[in-house]
Parts: C-alpha cells; sequence; structure tokens
C-alpha cells in the first residue's frame, strides 16, 4: 500500500486501524471519476527500454533498430543511445508508446553469451488530485550455463498497473492514490541447443547476424489495492461518547 503510517486510536500501540483488500479488474471496466487521474499518469509515463548483449563482440556500428508494424512492416528508428565496453554492448530507447514491438539486430559474426532487459521510469504526481505515479527501476536477466544465445531469441513483456488507493481517517481526508507499471517476461528457447535433436547436427558456424525482439504489451487486467479505516474518527468518538454515557447512566442507576 501507499502509506504504512498507524494513527493512534488505542492505548494498544499493536492495533492497526485499517483494512486492506485486494482485488483483480477489467482494465475496459467503466472507472469512476476519482480513479482516471491516476490512470492518466501512468499511460503517460515515460519508460526507456536497456537492452544489455553481454560477453559479445557486437559494437554500436552493428546496431540497427527497427519497430515493428501491421501487415510485417518495419520502420527504421535512430533515436536511440549506444555504448559498447569491456564485452557488453547497451541500447537505450524511449518508448514512443507502451504497446509496442521492437527488433534489434546486430549486424555480424558474433556471439552473444547474455541478455538484460531493463525498463525504467521517473515518478510524476498530480498533486490536485492526489495521484502519484512510482518509479520504475525492473531489471531481468538471461543466461544458461555453457551456452550462447540463439541468433533469433524473442522476449514478450506484459505491463500490468498496480493502483493503490488509501482512504483518509476523517472526512476531510483526501483519499490518495499511488500507481506502478509492473512487467512480467515471457521467453521461447534462448539457446540453439534444440538443433541438434531436430537436425541432428551442431551449429557449426558463427551466425551472420543476431535479431533480437521485443514485444510490449498490457495486461487485460490491473490490480487494485485498497486501504480504508475499519472506523472512522468521528465513528470512534460517537461511540466513546454513547459507551460513556450508558456506562454513567448503569453507574448512577446501581447508586
Amino acid at each position: 500500500m501507499s502509506s504504512d503510517e498507524r494513527l493512534s486510536v488505542s492505548c494498544d500501540t499493536s492495533l492497526f486501524n485499517a483494512k486492506l483488500t485486494s482485488s483483480l479488474q477489467l482494465l475496459t471496466t467503466l472507472k469512476h471519476e476519482d480513479d482516471k487521474p491516476i490512470f492518466a499518469l501512468l499511460d503517460k509515463q515515460n519508460i526507456t527500454l536497456i537492452v544489455d548483449f553481454i560477453s559479445t563482440g557486437y559494437i554500436c556500428d552493428d546496431v540497427i533498430l527497427q519497430q515493428s508494424l501491421d501487415r510485417g512492416l518495419h520502420t527504421p528508428s535512430t533515436d536511440f543511445n549506444c555504448s559498447n565496453a569491456t564485452g557488453i554492448l547497451t541500447i537505450f530507447k524511449l518508448l514512443p508508446e507502451h504497446i509496442i514491438t521492437l527488433q534489434l539486430t546486430l549486424n555480424g559474426p558474433h556471439f552473444v553469451g547474455g541478455l538484460r532487459l531493463c525498463f525504467s521510469a521517473p515518478s510524476a504526481t498530480n498533486a490536485d488530485a492526489h495521484s502519484k505515479v512510482q518509479q520504475m527501476d525492473t531489471c531481468q536477466f538471461f543466461f544458461i550455463s555453457n551456452r550462447t544465445l540463439t541468433k533469433n531469441p524473442t522476449v514478450n513483456v506484459k505491463m500490468t498497473k498496480v493502483i493503490n488507493q488509501t482512504a483518509g481517517l476523517t472526512i476531510q481526508n483526501h483519499t490518495t492514490y499511488t500507481g506502478l507499471l509492473l512487467p512480467s517476461f515471457m521467453t521461447d528457447t534462448f539457446t540453439d541447443e534444440l538443433l541438434f535433436s531436430i537436425d541432428g547436427e551442431y551449429l557449426r558456424y558463427v551466425p551472420n547476424q543476431t535479431t533480437l525482439v521485443v514485444m510490449v504489451t498490457e495486461s487485460e487486467f490491473y490490480m487494485k489495492n485498497t486501504q480504508e479505516p475499519i472506523a472512522r474518527q468521528y465513528e470512534i468518538l460517537f461511540n466513546t461518547i454513547l459507551f460513556a454515557s450508558k456506562a454513567l447512566v448503569v453507574g448512577t442507576c446501581n447508586t
């Protein structure tokens, strides 16, 4: 949840006046007006894809980056940054949209020992709507011992929205919202070890090029976590006064 602050409602400090619920909801369902700003912040969050080709002889001059479109079309992209040092080739690409397919082609006779994919995005805030999107820094490393990367790996990344809603203790307190994009990674085979079982022979020569396809999509569902008081302040005060009044009446009658 977005807040772990404990408000004193009892002499027993171990008590926590909060009710926590979580649910998985369809992204296409109608949303309350108060929920819309946090979704808008998540949709506008600038995501940077960082790809590391590890233990390789490829350099930046070998890289061709394309965006895959419908019907097999591709659009070349040159607005990316690249660096290479000590056998690691790193590519930085600001994603123009959250649902995208990128194809990275490395030309040349080189192997790749491992692959690391990272997604980075800054935090963003809408103070008027009491909404904040958290910073994203997530990486996934792909590596198989004593194996090199296949010449045409594919990585599917699905982004899931996580929404945290925290209700105030009093009516005057605003309900706050925090959000986060959570990526999950799915891959096909990352090595050429199946070539022997299928074709009866090993890959004897270094491939002329390596082509990595990264498909970024969005989950059909989002996770909503809700934190709200078990009893709000006015309810606690009312029940306390009511109990004290009854106790006073009972005590008076007994005397």
